[in-house]
């Protein structure tokens, strides 16, 4: 399966694969230090009187909650143009092989006296 896979699409799976691996384990790293670095026990400032007690604990988990949701959400949209990026991107740096391999397909051995030019520049014949 992996050999009918075009070079652009495995260049944009590897680069998803290696992108979504980053992606979360910064997520996951942040989220857990989010988590750590915000530990109720360790306040020892007055807050006002809607922050305190319960309503604290609440106000608390309920910041962890959309930070948690929010950096999903961010790195689910990054994943995403990274691999927009990375298939645009390996597709405009393809283009010269490409080109390469259809001049290489057009030689046969009735024209095997044909110079292959860099791309822009007209097939010449060796006379």
């Amino acid at each position: 399966m992996w050999s009918k896979i075009t070079l652009k699409m495995k260049i944009t799976l590897l680069t998803a694969v290696a992108l979504t691996l980053v992606t979360a384990g910064v997520t996951v790293l942040s989220i857990y230090n989010v988590r750590q670095s915000f530990s109720v026990s360790e306040y020892t400032v007055e807050f006002p009187p809607y922050l305190q007690g319960e309503h604290f604990f609440r106000f608390i988990q309920s910041s962890q909650s959309d930070f948690q949701t929010h950096s999903i959400i961010f790195a689910v949209m990054l994943i995403f143009i990274g691999v927009i990026a990375a298939y645009v991107i390996s597709g405009q740096t393809l283009k010269p092989i490409k080109s390469l391999a259809e001049k290489i397909e057009d030689i046969d051995t009735n024209n095997l006296d044909t110079l292959i030019e860099p791309p822009g520049q007209p097939h010449t014949k060796i006379t």
